[in-house]
């Protein structure tokens, strides 16, 4: 039983990203950590998924987190509305 938990736990604690937020505000990430963003005329969406242990202390968001996790956030135009089909993984934005 030792020698299993001793395994999970190397395997979990060998990737590791620290998030913060600078003076100026700019968000940074460092480590294992794998970033997309997509820029539209009405939205930028940037998507963030980190394995391991992971330390946030950014504006948005506090804490650590051990295992897998994965964010997005979504910037909006003004009047603008956003829907989200995570099955198709699509993003639809609608005036409204």
């Amino acid at each position: 039983m030792i020698r299993i938990l001793t395994i999970v736990v190397t395997v979990l604690l060998s990737g590791c990203a620290i998030s913060y937020t600078d003076d100026v505000g700019f968000e940074h990430s460092i480590g294992l950590v794998h970033s997309k963003v997509k820029v539209t005329d009405e939205l930028i969406m940037v998507g963030k998924t980190s394995f391991g242990f992971t330390l946030d202390m950014t504006d948005t968001e506090q804490g650590f987190n051990l295992g897998f996790k994965s964010q997005e956030r979504v910037y909006l135009k003004n009047d603008l509305s956003l829907s989200i089909d995570r099955n198709k993984r699509e993003v639809s934005v609608e005036h409204y």
